[in-house]
């Protein structure tokens, strides 16, 4: 007749229970030492605070403290990943320092279906890419700087002049 072996049994190294198996730790301080561990090496990650405001995450939060960081972060991600597809910086002086400070301009207006910051959630990715495809990326003072000689433009040389010396005169 044969018997099963029995189990090597030991103490817990830190609760002085049995521990089976040879092990450390008991079953309960084991999952304590294990919990612990997990939070360590999150903290030591940077986790346990929201990604967009920095306050203390609690419960099930991974990544955001509420819906409106959450959007945000998405937001950003999503920028970063357009601002990726058209090079990464500015088109006219390579510009790259500030995600907020690249903008989307769109070469020709009345093709415009939609904002690229409008809703990205609800559009179709194909169309994202359209869109794309119809932009230009450019930091904030050289899409200024675009808008001015457009809008110098259509002023026309007259107006223009005027302008600028009303401009003039009031520095």
């Amino acid at each position: 007749m044969l018997t099963k072996p029995h189990a090597v049994v030991s103490r817990c190294s830190r609760c002085k229970r049995s521990a089976i198996g040879g092990r450390a730790y008991c079953r309960k301080c084991l999952n304590e030492y294990q919990r612990a561990l997990r939070r360590k090496h999150r903290e030591a990650r940077g986790w346990g605070q929201c990604l967009w405001c920095g306050k203390q995450l609690t419960g099930k939060q991974r990544v955001a403290c509420s819906s409106s960081c959450s959007r945000m972060i998405y937001k950003r991600r999503t920028k970063q990943r357009y601002v990726n597809s058209k090079g990464g910086k500015c088109g006219k002086c390579s510009y790259l320092k500030s995600l907020s400070a690249l903008v989307f301009h769109h070469r020709d207006p009345g093709n415009k279906v939609f904002g690229l910051t409008e809703k990205p959630r609800s559009i179709h990715n194909k169309k994202l890419q359209e869109e794309l495809r119809k932009c230009d990326l450019l930091c904030l003072n050289c899409h200024a700087e675009l808008h001015d000689e457009i809008l110098d433009a259509r002023r026309g040389p007259k107006n223009t002049q005027a302008l600028n010396a009303v401009l003039k005169r009031c520095h």
